[in-house]
């Protein structure tokens, strides 16, 4: 079995997504998401289309490279070791504080535990950014010096 089956097999495994929702999420037509879920070769012969890699790479959420990565893997080139970069931009910032928080409870080198640094985190968000800008000096927003107050 080459690498891209089972890199698209080992993601839709992770998710719990059947080939429907694959073919949902990628715009990959169900019949080339059956091909390639079918595919009992040793290497690819032919790089995959444009829109089958950029729709896979989009549904797993992963930059285009590391899916080139792969179908080279998949079609005999040597290309080292493949290294998965998630794309986190549509990650809920909640999720990824919470996710923060765990990695860096987990190193011995952090002393501050992890719901501490959540509810820090929290209280750092809450916080009113100050204004800046033109908008904001018409308000008398911006802080000026103390010898400038009158």
């Amino acid at each position: 079995m080459h690498a891209l089956r089972q890199y698209v097999q080992g993601e839709m495994d992770r998710r719990g997504w059947k080939p429907v929702e694959l073919a949902k999420r990628s715009g990959v037509s169900k019949q080339v998401l059956s091909n390639l879920l079918n595919d009992d070769r040793d290497e690819l012969r032919m790089l995959p289309a444009r829109d089958t890699i950029d729709g896979l790479a989009a549904a797993f959420s992963v930059d285009r490279d590391v899916l080139l990565g792969v179908v080279g893997e998949a079609m005999g080139i040597p290309v080292g070791r493949t290294v998965v970069v998630y794309d986190a931009s549509r990650v809920p910032d909640d999720e990824l504080l919470r996710e923060l928080a765990h990695r860096l409870a987990a190193r011995e080198a952090v002393q501050v535990p992890a719901p501490a640094l959540l509810d820090e985190l929290d209280a750092r968000r809450r916080k009113p950014v100050p204004e800046v800008g033109a908008a904001a000096a018409r308000r008398g927003a911006l802080h000026r010096p103390a010898d400038a107050q009158e």
